[in-house]
């Protein structure tokens, strides 16, 4: 039985996407059908699952994952890539898609930025009610937190928007080689 290319197989973009978003280390095909349904508008219905499953035993076969034995967990096979997997990468995932990475890398880094920003302006605010001398000094330095945070997050939504065109792109690219 000759078995389809990769590309041809249901769900071989989706898994592109979250082969190129991660490392995978003990993950079981479950793990893979969850970051699908969290990424991309998948229908939750078995034969989809399957297809997800099949798609993890072929890059198990091919040796792009290997079983992880002693993680096994309940029955559930537990799977880490090898060093196969970044050849797999290489070969299936466009240079488009590792601009992608990097832009998805900057956004988890602006958003952990957001966050600090966002605790910092709130405990000038608390610190305006606990010391309520130097009520004038805190008030400027949330006004330049506060811009600080506006600008960050304008950065996001611009790559976020740039991730998104890339992706339509290059998935659009992928399908008419």
């Amino acid at each position: 039985m000759k078995l389809l290319p990769y590309p041809q197989l249901p769900f071989f973009n989706e898994i592109m996407t979250v082969l190129r978003k991660n490392h995978i280390t003990s993950w079981q095909a479950n793990d893979f059908w969850k970051k699908i349904r969290q990424d991309f508008d998948v229908e939750k219905t078995n034969i989809n699952y399957q297809n997800v499953y099949r798609f993890v035993l072929r890059l198990e076969r091919g040796k792009f994952l290997i079983i992880d034995a002693d993680k096994n967990e309940m029955g559930c096979t537990t799977y880490s890539e090898t060093s196969k997997m970044e050849e797999f990468r290489e070969l299936f995932c466009s240079k488009e898609d590792r601009k992608i990475s990097t832009l998805d890398d900057h956004c988890q880094k602006l958003k952990i930025r957001i966050e600090i920003l966002t605790n910092q302006i709130e405990a000038i605010e608390e610190l305006k009610k606990e010391i309520p001398l130097f009520v004038y000094e805190l008030d400027n330095f949330s006004v330049y937190k506060t811009k600080e945070l506006n600008k960050v997050k304008t950065k996001l939504d611009i790559l976020e928007d740039l991730v998104k065109k890339a992706e339509i792109n290059s998935a659009f690219l992928f399908e008419n080689q």
